[in-house]
């Protein structure tokens, strides 16, 4: 695939600052973002529960 999107929700900012400061995470940013052509992050807020 040419593009990848990834959708994760999280309960709070806590929950995924929590998420940015697991070992996985970090892993990913040091392994698969430098593979990557283009980065773009995009945040959304739920409209209804």
């Amino acid at each position: 695939p040419t593009r990848v999107m990834l959708y994760e929700v999280y309960l709070d900012d806590k929950a995924f600052e929590a998420h940015q400061q697991t070992a996985h995470f970090k892993k990913y940013l040091a392994e698969a973002v430098p593979l990557l052509a283009s980065r773009e992050r995009h945040v959304w807020t739920r409209a209804a529960p």
